[in-house]
């Protein structure tokens, strides 16, 4: 995993600073940062709509109809049974089902995963609250690392991508701040910790 990746559109949102990089890769980061932000506006406007209107709204964002909107249909829709709405979650997810039969693409399949977005979402959530309240302890962290090996993969960048960007726009600056904070310090232990793992094996 590349924490930078992912971090940075993330970072942006709460307005804190990093290191210089590449302007490719900056370009790179930004242009899936707005994709996925059109993916989430698209989404609140679903939401907000009656659902009659559903086909006509999707008609005029024909170059949003793909793959990753169905991942972050399907991520919105488990964020909203988190947080106890079930009416939005049921909404979301008919319309994952939907999506899913006009590209042809299952559910599953628009997931680069090992896990469930919903065990990704319980783990990215849990190892962030661990990393706030044990103040970013290495040991701490490593271990639940270590248990979850398995969701140490592309599925779980997709999760935070899609997490992060959704929540910081939720929640007020000074949470969005340290709600950022978390995420650096969470990312660099993973970061610390497969590269550990990595010279092991050497």
């Amino acid at each position: 995993m590349k924490p930078l990746q992912y971090i940075l559109p993330i970072l942006a949102q709460a307005n804190i600073t990093t290191k210089v990089i590449p302007g490719r890769q900056k370009a790179h980061i930004k242009m899936n940062q707005n994709r996925i932000e059109s993916y989430i506006n698209l989404i609140q406007k679903l939401l907000s709509t009656p659902t009659e209107r559903t086909a006509q709204i999707l008609a005029t964002h024909k170059e949003l109809l793909d793959k990753g909107l169905l991942q972050t249909i399907t991520m919105v829709a488990q964020q909203s049974a988190e947080k106890g709405n079930q009416e939005a979650q049921e909404l979301l997810l008919t319309l994952a089902v939907q999506l899913s039969e006009k590209l042809e693409i299952s559910i599953t399949e628009s997931i680069s995963a090992t896990a469930t977005p919903l065990e990704y979402l319980k783990f990215l959530t849990q190892a962030l609250q661990v990393t706030h309240e044990s103040k970013n302890d290495p040991e701490i962290i490593y271990s639940i690392l270590q248990q979850n090996l398995s969701k140490l993969d592309q599925g779980l960048t997709e999760t935070l991508q899609i997490w992060g960007t959704s929540t910081l726009t939720e929640v007020k600056p000074e949470a969005a701040h340290n709600i950022a904070i978390d995420i650096v310090n969470f990312s660099n232990r993973i970061q610390e910790f497969t590269q550990g793992k990595k010279a092991q094996i050497i």
